[in-house]
């Protein structure tokens, strides 16, 4: 949602995305480094509604294009970087 996307933190060290819920509400730096917390400067409402619009319109109709072929091939990014490489090496040997 836009207001979760404009409320989260990122930071500056690592590039870890802290979202802004419960304890990480509190948090002042980086839990995984100390970093220095920060808003990015396309995390506004208006930055947030200019990528929808962008996913919309270029994103969108080449997932389907892919998609109606057959050819698409859908990761599960939620989980750890480790476990994303590991789905994208097995997505690949099938192909």
């Amino acid at each position: 949602s836009i207001s979760r996307l404009t409320k989260r933190r990122t930071c500056k060290n690592c590039g870890r995305i802290i979202p802004y819920i419960n304890k990480f509400k509190r948090l002042k730096k980086c839990d995984k480094c100390g970093g220095e917390l920060i808003i990015r400067a396309d995390d506004t409402i208006n930055g947030v509604k200019e990528r929808l619009a962008w996913f919309k319109t270029d994103v969108q109709p080449s997932i389907n294009y892919y998609k109606k072929r057959g050819e698409l091939v859908e990761i599960n990014g939620e989980q750890s970087i480790e476990d994303v490489f590991k789905d994208i090496l097995k997505a690949l040997k099938k192909r």
